[in-house]
């Protein structure tokens, strides 16, 4: 009797080794417009295995910055918070009337959600004005600031918006002021 021979199938298997007859799920890099196989997901239209920390949807997703007018105003918390910014190189889109002052200079607009039962504190530092409207009006027309008041530096306003958007002007009353400022809103 002979021994068996098992070189064939040794063979057999470096055979289809070598040819690549074998199979891999991975679907990574794959094109998708909603959904992936089972532990990917599909972001910007690829099939990954994990989305970028800095792109989850619950972070805030890079947009560009405000223009920081009534159509496109900088947005606060609605428990407030600090804006820095700048008035040169914008014109004067506001005009309002606070204690007996017309605002006509350069202006950016700002955005906090109001719930009618708080204080709103607005603070300016940097020689500006701030003042509140609660809606946001552009020129030629010319309201009053809530409480007819302003905020200058080192003279902050307490006002009281109805429940709703409110709006904080950064505004001064000459059209040639033009500087940086900080501006602080406080819900009390």
């Amino acid at each position: 009797m002979t021994p068996p021979r098992t070189m064939p199938r040794f063979a057999l298997t470096i055979v289809l080794f070598a040819s690549g007859c074998f199979f891999d799920a991975n679907y990574e890099g794959a094109r998708c417009t909603t959904s992936c196989p089972d532990g990917l997901k599909c972001h910007l239209g690829a099939c990954v295995t994990s989305i970028p920390i800095d792109m989850m949807p619950d972070m805030a997703i890079d947009a560009p910055p405000a223009a920081l007018t009534c159509a496109d105003p900088g947005l606060f918390a609605t428990n407030g918070g600090v804006a820095m910014g700048t008035t040169n190189g914008t014109t004067s889109k506001m005009a309002s009337s606070c204690g007996g002052f017309v605002h006509n200079g350069p202006d950016r607009v700002y955005r906090i959600s109001m719930n009618g039962a708080n204080q709103l504190r607005v603070t300016i530092d940097g020689g500006r004005k701030a003042y509140v409207l609660a809606s946001c009006i552009e020129s030629p027309a010319t309201p009053i600031c809530l409480g007819n008041a302003r905020a200058t530096m080192g003279n902050p306003i307490l006002v009281q918006p109805a429940a709703g958007f409110a709006y904080v002007v950064v505004d001064d009353e000459l059209a040639t002021a033009m500087s940086t400022y900080t501006l602080t809103l406080a819900i009390q």
